[in-house]
């Protein structure tokens, strides 16, 4: 019976040990496989502006991670941080936007896969972070990553990535009722000319697509219209647009004869404008108010 028991107690220590033995080695092993590999990289392929408006903008990174190994890689997160110097600040470029998303995918053995990493930038804050920028300017901005990856037999790795681009803070541009020029006033009929000042607020160069409007006088709206054709706006340029329109009897009664016959009246202009930009288009409502020269 000892004989026995005592051979047992070898035999299980033998098997533990060896158990453990090969457990240990296996896991130096995978450990020194993946060490003595090429490491596991990150490259930037491309970045794309996808939504822009005057609120806010949304730039795509493609960030393709290869995996050398001969096991699948997973990806457990990437980190991104946007910066950019404050005009108004001493201080070195501070973020101005901060992502972090959790994944739950790998990249396959000997493998690579793309991903699409988003950043969405609201303006409003990015105006509030960084004191200096002002709304139509082109903020150059650097990209810092982060991609988190675990790698089976060592750990938790991240490999850096930065990259540089630009990000627009587009501006309405301005639209101003600059007078109105009667050809015809009569009872009956009224023709006239209004001049319409549109200014490009923004640094980069714009083309006006459309500008559609409805014209109030007096509190009364008395004409709509819209500019279809293509006026190019360099930055900080301003253009005179000369729209013609006529009022029948009906309207020239409703907006009031006198009135029509002042020297000036109180306007409102509401409408909608469409610009081309080389960062992709804009649409936006618009709404401006105040006093009008009329003339003859």
């Amino acid at each position: 019976m000892r004989t026995s028991a005592i051979s047992l107690g070898l035999g299980l220590g033998l098997g533990l040990g060896l158990g453990l033995g090969l457990g240990v080695l296996g896991c130096a092993s995978l450990s020194e496989l993946a060490r003595s590999l090429d490491e596991p990289t990150a490259r930037l392929r491309g970045a794309e502006l996808s939504k822009l408006s005057f609120d806010a903008a949304t730039v795509v990174f493609d960030v393709e991670v290869a995996n050398p190994y001969d096991f699948a890689l997973p990806l457990v997160r990437v980190d991104l941080a946007l910066s950019s110097q404050d005009p108004s600040a001493e201080q070195s470029a501070e973020p101005f936007l901060l992502v972090d998303l959790g994944l739950e995918r790998s990249i396959p053995a000997g493998g690579s896969s793309t991903l699409k990493v988003p950043a969405e930038t609201a303006f409003a804050e990015l105006l509030r972070v960084m004191k200096g920028v002002r709304p139509g300017t082109v903020l150059p901005y650097t990209a810092s990553f982060g991609i988190g990856i675990d790698v089976p037999g060592i750990g938790p790795r991240r490999l850096p990535l930065e990259t540089t681009g630009e990000l627009p803070i587009p501006a309405l541009p301005e639209i101003d009722l600059a007078g109105i020029e009667w050809g015809e006033l009569s009872l009956t009929r009224a023709s006239a000319v209004m001049k319409l000042d549109v200014e490009n607020a923004n640094t980069f160069g714009v083309d006006l697509e459309r500008l559609g409007f409805a014209l109030s006088l007096g509190g009364r709206e008395v004409f709509t219209s819209a500019v279809d054709e293509r006026v190019e706006l360099a930055g900080g340029a301003k253009r005179t647009l000369r729209i013609p329109f006529s009022l029948s009897a009906i309207q020239v009664a409703q907006a009031g004869f006198s009135m029509l016959k002042e020297s000036d009246a109180s306007y409102g202009l509401k409408g909608d404008v469409r610009l081309g930009t080389r960062f992709g288009p804009l649409e936006s409502g618009f709404e401006r108010s105040g006093r009008t020269p009329l003339t003859r």
